[in-house]
């Protein structure tokens, strides 16, 4: 729903209703034992109901506003929202900008229910996660655009945070693991910098970088750093286009600093940590007419050795190569 205000010309207002329904199903068969029986069919209804307010004055301030309620047949109803706030000032090409919000996130059936002999069992008396997070950031446009920059402060806390690997020895026969609510807040704040220039019309440069500070309670209910959370990422993407347009070619280098992670073949675990690591990605693409396209594309180039999870080895070099059509049934 779009409509302008009469006496203030300048205002647009944008009003957004929604009502959706949401239904999980949940099934696991297999041989019961002493540990338990796995037998079990589960499921979930949630219908939420949402509305959103934007606001623009004098093409200058845009606010925005939503409010989501759901109500759920398993867990206590829930309210989150979300407010933002931006402001140009056209003749610099600078914009202001903030946000404000919540949210909550039920545990996963897995998390509730899951079941693998003699290693794993559900707890089907978790709590949801709770988050609050907020953001400031500025942007600058120069150049006719040519050039863009931008930096983001941002700050989230995190309550009820579920831990799924907890050792729990009352499960039978001798103790097992499962999924338990973390006392105390999560709390995760940083800075993202964002450039992106164009120096010829067909050719784009981007480059980002992000530190992140990322801390959970440990046992004692301290601070300590989280899991798989690298302090800093950075990336570099260059695109360039030409045959007017017809053909790309795409360069990206992603870039993870070191992180810790658990080693859980050692009991108990042991924190262990991660090296950092560089994986450079080529793509292209031809489009033959307006219905076939042909593309092509490298992953991990540099054939890097790298994991992401203590103990998971990801994939080396990887090539492919494709025929995209897309068809045009015509307008209706």
């Amino acid at each position: 729903m779009y409509f302008d205000t009469p006496e203030f010309a300048s205002a647009s207002h944008t009003l957004t209703f929604l009502v959706d329904r949401e239904l999980d199903q949940y099934s696991q068969r297999g041989a019961a034992s002493f540990f338990g029986n796995p037998n079990q069919d589960q499921s979930e209804t949630t219908i939420g109901y949402a509305i959103e307010y934007r606001l623009g004055l004098w093409d200058r301030v845009f606010l925005s506003g939503a409010v989501r309620w759901d109500d759920n047949d398993k867990f206590d109803n829930s309210t989150t929202g979300r407010g933002t706030a931006a402001y140009d000032f056209p003749q610099h090409g600078t914009r202001l900008r903030a946000s404000y919000g919540t949210g909550v996130k039920n545990p996963t059936f897995t998390e509730r229910f899951g079941f693998f002999p003699d290693t794993f069992a559900g707890n089907p008396g978790l709590s949801p996660e709770r988050s609050e997070s907020w953001d400031v950031g500025i942007e600058q446009r120069l150049f006719d655009d040519r050039l863009f920059a931008g930096v983001t402060y941002f700050s989230e806390d995190l309550e009820d945070e579920i831990n799924g690997f907890v050792f729990d020895p009352a499960i039978p026969p001798f103790g097992g693991f499962t999924a338990a609510n973390v006392d105390g807040t999560s709390e995760r704040d940083g800075v993202e910098f964002i450039l992106e220039a164009r120096p010829l019309p067909a050719l784009t440069l981007t480059g980002s970088y992000t530190y992140l500070d990322a801390t959970e309670p440990d046992l004692s209910g301290s601070q300590a750093r989280e899991i798989r959370r690298p302090k800093n990422t950075a990336s570099l993407v260059a695109n360039l286009g030409f045959l007017d347009n017809r053909a790309n070619v795409n360069f990206s280098l992603d870039y993870t600093g070191e992180f810790k992670d658990n080693n859980f073949a050692m009991f108990p675990a042991t924190v262990e940590t991660m090296d950092s690591f560089v994986i450079i990605n080529v793509a292209t693409s031809y489009r033959i007419n307006n219905f076939i396209s042909i593309f092509g594309r490298v992953e991990n180039l540099a054939d890097e050795n790298y994991q992401e999870v203590f103990g998971f080895e990801t994939p080396g070099i990887a090539a492919f190569a494709g025929i995209r059509l897309t068809p045009d049934f015509g307008t209706p």
